[in-house]
């Protein structure tokens, strides 16, 4: 589907986001679960310090990111969700693909729930390739739906990332494939994947 970049920034729609998607029981267990699989992430990765989210909507990573020592800067479009993310906090309010965040901003730019959503492979390898161009090392963005997970399997989705297409649209982006974080192999078909930038590639990584 294409996505649209303006749909957000209504009011109404920014302030049920939270409570429509992880307001309930079930939602809060997923959240918890998320934020584990992203710190988990960045554990295993050496000398990240600053984060920068991107699109950061709400930035319901952002106090765990804090609390576990990352110095968080979110960006977002649009300012009804920045309204709605936690406080204290760095927020920008700015279209990134416009006005520009200058290269090699933070040691990791992550992406998650929107670049999953962009179907058109031009369009998604532009923004990875904008994405990494922010990044001083690490790339995490989120796929959907991925092959490798069972479910997808089961459902036989004839649209599905294998692990060759994710390394191949990362390596266009000057991007090596590092790491998938399957969010759940039975349940979920989302993924966090870690592309690490080719000049950086000879670096050391904590097991």
């Amino acid at each position: 589907m294409a996505y649209d970049r303006h749909f957000y920034r209504d009011r109404g729609v920014a302030r049920s986001y939270e409570s429509e998607r992880f307001g309930s029981a079930s939602g809060r267990r997923k959240h918890r679960h998320h934020v584990r699989v992203l710190l988990r992430a960045l554990a295993s990765l050496r000398g990240v310090r600053r984060v920068l989210d991107v699109p950061c909507g709400t930035g319901r990573f952002h106090p765990a990111l804090r609390a576990a020592g990352y110095e968080v800067v979110g960006v977002d479009l649009s300012e009804a969700m920045l309204a709605e993310a936690p406080r204290p906090g760095r927020l920008v309010c700015t279209d990134v693909e416009r006005a520009g965040v200058r290269t090699g901003a933070a040691d990791l730019v992550m992406n998650l729930r929107h670049l999953s959503y962009v179907d058109d492979p031009p369009e998604r390898s532009r923004m990875l390739a904008e994405l990494a161009r922010m990044a001083g090392r690490w790339v995490l963005v989120e796929y959907s739906p991925c092959a490798w997970t069972l479910r997808a399997r089961l459902r036989r989705r004839a649209r599905a990332f294998t692990r060759e297409d994710v390394d191949r649209e990362l390596g266009a982006a000057g991007l090596r494939l590092l790491a998938l974080h399957p969010l759940s192999r039975l349940f979920s078909e989302k993924c966090f994947v870690v592309g690490e930038k080719w000049c950086h590639s000879s670096f050391p990584q904590r097991k």
